[in-house]
């Protein structure tokens, strides 16, 4: 590829937080945008100096001005979009979650495949040094073999306009997709991204009525449940929109609450303080600070230059589609152990080697 790389963004919201990860990386050149709102296109080109303007997608990804493209447009556009970028031969990092479901990251994953270009999902979670340090730990055999993750995430109240997409199941909105596939990720990437077998969980809409105007598209406002892996270990979540809680407040001056830790027969790992915990046959308990945390945007920085590395070198980037479509496949048996109210295996048609191979 050639030396620089011409990229472009699409959506001004989150896509405002990419553009700044990666306008000061070497090499890259910020060239494209895309957005429907005039009022957001003027204002990314004036802020950021985008050589060229869209206000459609596709013509953006067909212009033949870019190299690279990131595709930070709502859930229910980002199959279509990332696909339409990888057919018009785009490096691609899509938002989280990477798509709706199993069968949109099946066609994204051998499209990528297929056309030889890298695919990333943009879970900046694995970025930071208390899930990277985990993982790493956790890869060493420094905590012993893993059994159990526990992880949640819980908002005192909805911070979106009635109208916003993440409460329309129609538009892949609801607490699983929009808040539980990250938080899942992240701590089954640290656990070392164990193969998943069986699902169970339990879904409620009880808060979203009053935020969401059509009844008959409500999703969910908690979705709670837990994920059994193929070497025996178990991962319980806990996603809520809508609590009663006192916490401290977040960004979106909401009370919340978020926890995560990982059950090793040696340690155990909070991983939202960045503590290692060992008890020792004496019983003395042995804990320690083993990450310094960092920002969001330090963490978008790194996942940024981890895209454009997997690019110039030509290898398959941390945040994998053969990651994305195992983390697809709990989502899709989570929805479906909701709904049918019973437990749910998770079967893998073909392997991920079956998948890739001859591609």
């Amino acid at each position: 590829m050639q030396e620089t790389i011409r990229l472009g963004i699409a959506g001004g919201g989150i896509g405002r937080r990419h553009t700044i990860a990666f306008r000061n990386i070497e090499g890259i050149e910020l060239t494209a945008f895309s957005d429907p709102s005039e009022e957001t296109r003027k204002r990314m080109q004036e802020s950021f100096g985008f050589s060229h303007t869209f206000a459609d997608f596709t013509e953006m990804v067909q212009s033949g001005k870019i190299d690279a493209v990131v595709v930070a447009t709502p859930t229910h556009l980002r199959s279509k979009h990332v696909s339409e970028a990888l057919e018009a031969g785009l490096h691609t990092l899509g938002e989280m979650p990477p798509c709706g479901n199993y069968s949109e990251m099946s066609r994204i994953a051998t499209a990528a495949s297929l056309i030889g270009k890298v695919y990333m999902f943009a879970s900046h979670h694995r970025f930071a040094p208390e899930i990277a340090e985990a993982h790493k730990q956790i890869a060493n055999g420094d905590a012993g073999d893993i059994f159990h993750a526990d992880t949640k995430w819980q908002w005192a109240w909805w911070p979106y306009d009635d109208d916003n997409w993440r409460g329309d199941s129609d538009l892949s909105g609801g607490a699983l997709l929009d808040m539980g596939a990250s938080l899942i990720d992240a701590a089954w990437y640290a656990m070392g991204s164990p193969s998943p077998v069986e699902a169970m969980a339990t879904q409620f809409s009880h808060f979203m009525k009053s935020a969401v105007k059509d009844p008959e598209r409500l999703a969910e406002d908690t979705s709670t449940g837990m994920v059994r892996f193929k070497n025996g270990a178990s991962l319980n979540y806990s996603v809520m929109c809508f609590s009663h809680i006192a916490n401290e407040r977040n960004g979106w001056n909401s009370p919340e609450v978020r926890e995560s830790h990982i059950y090793g027969i040696k340690a155990s790992y909070d991983l939202e303080n960045a503590e290692r915990v060992a008890v020792g046959e004496d019983k003395q308990i042995e804990r320690d600070t083993y990450a310094k945390k960092l920002g969001l945007p330090q963490l978008l920085s790194l996942q940024a230059k981890e895209f454009i590395s997997s690019i110039r070198e030509e290898r398959e980037p941390i945040n994998s589609a053969k990651e994305a479509l195992e983390l697809m496949k709990m989502m899709d048996a989570l929805k479906k152990s909701a709904k049918e109210k019973e437990g749910v295996p998770i079967k893998v048609e073909r392997s991920l080697d079956d998948l890739f191979s001859g591609m």
